[in-house]
């Protein structure tokens, strides 16, 4: 038996740190796409759960998906959330479909691209069944695109924070920040705003550690 099992020798065994740290950052992806969901654009729009999802790395797609699925469950402009749903279905299908060609499925301009396709197709096919208007729909896919964009090159940039980062990556991983603190935003604490009160921290930190500029961005995403 003990010849018939054998453990290849060039598997390296994964210690306890690294599965606690596997997990919680799966569990912290998960928790910034229930975030990203709930980030409300023009008092009905809620297209950075699908970029976030869009954006997010294939490793932490499943993660992704799941977050940003409760994020959309209960709405926070409390309409229908089906829209989405299906969005999210169809972003993840695809991701999915394709993740073993990683190339692809990394690139920026593909992410952002089916995205924005995602995003026009489902709302163009709920067009009439949820009060859309055309002004909304190409509001929302620009932003979805947009967001999955920021939020692909945020995730890159997080990955090699501490190897420093250059200036785009900077900006973009504060964007991608920002719009995930735009879903705490009706979370209160004694009628205090818990996102904005971490807006304007980002804002001071990034001012702080990353320049005038730094800060510039994220005072306007905020904004």
């Amino acid at each position: 038996m003990k010849d018939i099992v054998k453990i290849p020798s060039n598997v390296q065994k994964i210690s306890k740190k690294d599965m606690a740290v596997a997990a919680i950052s799966h569990i912290l992806v998960a928790l910034c796409g229930c975030f990203a969901a709930r980030a409300v654009v023009m008092d009905k729009l809620l297209p950075f759960g699908i970029a976030l999802l869009a954006g997010a790395p294939v490793t932490y797609t499943p993660a992704a998906a799941i977050g940003v699925f409760l994020g959309y469950v209960f709405p926070a402009t409390g309409g229908n959330g089906f829209k989405y749903t299906a969005c999210l279905f169809a972003v993840l299908a695809i991701k999915l479909l394709l993740s073993s060609f990683k190339k692809i499925v990394a690139n920026d301009a593909f992410l952002t691209l089916i995205a924005g396709l995602s995003a026009i197709m489902t709302s163009a096919a709920t067009f009439r069944g949820l009060g859309g208007n055309s002004i909304d729909i190409i509001s929302e896919t620009l932003l979805t695109a947009a967001g999955a964009y920021f939020f692909s090159k945020g995730f890159k940039a997080a990955q090699k924070a501490e190897s420093g980062l250059s200036g785009n990556e900077l900006v973009a991983m504060l964007i991608a920040i920002n719009i995930i603190i735009m879903g705490l935003f009706d979370l209160q604490l004694m009628g205090v705003s818990l996102g904005r009160i971490l807006s304007i921290l980002l804002i001071l930190i990034a001012s702080k550690y990353g320049g005038i500029i730094s800060g510039a961005v994220s005072g306007t995403v905020v904004a």
